[in-house]
């Protein structure tokens, strides 16, 4: 059977033994003490934040967790508080069983080092949390809009091109094909053109080029050129 009161005793003098500095820890009863916890050791930097326990065991204990409560504080808002105190009851349920209290003053140490800065003014306090609300929105839309990116491109890599023979064979007949005929086309204009361009040559070779008359040519072709020259005027018919 469990001596809760021999246990109890002898955690006392622990404590006492432990936590040396003046008014650190100060015993009010056999069953009760008060311990004040700082975030630094003496001499190791400022305490901006510190905390009072008060702490009282019950017959049971350390079988059950003793009543406990937050005497006094230093640096810590409401909301920091009430934390702590939710923190400090579920260590106390984990230790059950074993004397716990120099345990639950290491943890609770800690947990003031973490928030060992110095106390904000009402205003510096508003700021910050107008800070982290914006911070907190610029998050959620950043988020929002990475939900509606589309797809990043990676090039052809990703797309399905169809055989060559499929596409480009094709299109190349078309257009050789559209070329021959529109070779064919300017060759049957130019036919004509260069058949009257023939002639203009040939025209050109002859003695007269502007008023050239057949019948003149024949008369002329007979050898007497001096005495039966004759000039026809163009238009004249001679077989009339």
């Amino acid at each position: 059977m469990t001596n809760h009161t021999e246990e109890q005793a002898l955690e006392l003098e622990a404590l006492e033994a432990l936590f040396t500095r003046e008014e650190e820890f100060e015993k009010l009863s056999p069953t009760s003490f008060r311990l004040s916890l700082l975030p630094c050791q003496e001499g190791e930097g400022t305490d901006h934040v510190a905390v009072t326990l008060l702490v009282e065991y019950v017959p049971t204990y350390p079988d059950d967790p003793p009543h406990w409560e937050i005497q006094s504080s230093k640096g810590l808002d409401t909301e920091a508080l009430e934390e702590l105190k939710k923190e400090v009851s579920e260590a106390m349920k984990r230790e059950v069983g074993a004397p716990m209290m120099y345990t639950i003053a290491e943890f609770v140490q800690d947990w003031l080092r973490e928030r060992n800065k110095p106390q904000q003014s009402m205003y510096d306090q508003m700021m910050s949390r107008e800070n982290a609300a914006v911070v907190e929105d610029e998050s959620d839309e950043e988020e929002e809009e990475g939900d509606g990116d589309e797809p990043q491109y990676t090039g052809l890599g990703d797309k399905q091109l169809c055989a060559a023979t499929t596409q480009v064979a094709p299109k190349l007949k078309q257009r050789q094909t559209v070329s021959t005929r529109t070779r064919k086309t300017v060759t049957a204009q130019e036919t004509p053109r260069r058949e009257c361009f023939g002639r203009m040559r040939v025209s050109s070779k002859a003695k007269t080029t502007r008023n050239f008359c057949p019948i003149e040519d024949h008369l002329l072709r007979k050898g007497n050129s001096s005495s039966m020259h004759m000039h026809v005027p163009l238009g004249v018919n001679l077989h009339s």
